[in-house]
């Protein structure tokens, strides 16, 4: 079983705690896994503990049928938010304005500090590209795929460029061996 740890939901709680009105915080708790739901409510749910992947997915299907048009999209921009907030940290030390393939050259380290499976890895850099592959990721779910995809649009911004498009070009999903995107900047 794929596990994330625990700050993967909680930026995916406080995108809710920022942008949802009782109402609709209240129905997201309530189309939660039972389980899920309780340990959200105890506060009980730390940052550094692993927890099922499936809570990840579940959570965000949830937000983007009560948030979203229930379409997925919202996933990119769940992702986005999560660079948003964690980047803060990861940048001031890891990031030179304007070059943001070196947060990518240590993402292969990063990543396995939030998924108990795959691993991240470079397999080409340019100036203003990188290819990036997660490999053996053993649930390649949708949801992930797009959270990713806009995790890694947003750190390209945040470094500084003009503009950034983010193309996943190869995806388990779809039978490929791996999954892989395409990051190129301005």
């Amino acid at each position: 079983m794929v596990e994330v740890k625990g700050t993967t939901i909680l930026l995916r709680m406080q995108f809710v705690e920022e942008r949802a009105t009782p109402e609709q915080k209240k129905a997201i708790r309530e189309r939660l896994a039972p389980e899920f739901s309780q340990v959200l409510e105890s506060g009980m749910l730390l940052p550094a503990e692993w927890r099922p992947l499936q809570w990840l997915v579940q959570l965000t299907q949830v937000v983007d049928q009560v948030l979203g048009t229930g379409d997925g999209k919202l996933a990119w921009e769940l992702g986005r938010y999560s660079a948003e907030l964690g980047a803060k940290a990861m940048y001031s030390a890891f990031s030179k304005p304007g070059d943001p393939g070196l947060i990518f050259s240590i993402g292969s380290g990063v990543w396995r500090q939030f998924y108990s499976s795959g691993r991240l890895e470079v397999v080409n850099a340019g100036p203003a590209r990188v290819r990036l592959q997660v490999h053996d990721f053993e649930e390649p779910v949708a949801e992930i795929c797009a959270g990713v995809g806009g995790w890694m649009e947003r750190n390209v911004e945040l470094a500084g460029t003009a503009s950034t498009e983010v193309r996943e070009v190869a995806c388990r999903r779809r039978g490929d061996a791996y999954c892989e995107y395409d990051i190129s900047w301005t």
